[in-house]
């Protein structure tokens, strides 16, 4: 039986370091939005004991559909060929799209939000000692 005690990597800070290069990155977007930013958040998934499996939902926000919209297609792209990489120390095997971008109304007329859903693959980080 397998056992491995280490823990799987934060989902969101993996995502966090991976999106960073693109815009502000949050869990909980500011009150006032006044630049483009990326809210992100863990929307579940699974593991098979050696690789997590998460689906990480990302919500573009902006102040112009044109940019949420090039930001949403941004992360898009930058997940899509986050395969085969390392961010936050955490190996990412594959990646996927589960729902791509679609334009959600906000409650702020003047807001722009384009939300998709990513399925990311994970294993523990090594540590030393272990192979």
């Amino acid at each position: 039986m397998y056992s491995d005690t280490r823990p799987f990597p934060d989902a969101e800070q993996v995502v966090m370091a991976l999106l960073e290069p693109l815009a502000t990155v949050v869990v909980v977007s500011p009150r006032e939005i006044s630049n483009s930013l990326i809210q992100i958040h863990r929307a579940g998934g699974a593991d098979d004991g050696v690789t997590d499996i998460a689906r990480l939902e990302t919500e573009c926000i902006a102040c112009s559909r044109h940019d949420a919209w090039r930001l949403a297609e941004a992360v898009r792209q930058r997940v899509l060929n986050a395969a085969a990489s390392v961010h936050a120390g955490a190996l990412i095997d594959r990646t996927a799209v589960e729902i791509a971008p679609q334009q959600v109304p906000d409650d702020n007329p003047d807001i722009r939000r384009v939300v998709a859903t990513y399925r990311l693959s994970m294993r523990r980080p090594l540590t030393a000692g272990k192979d």
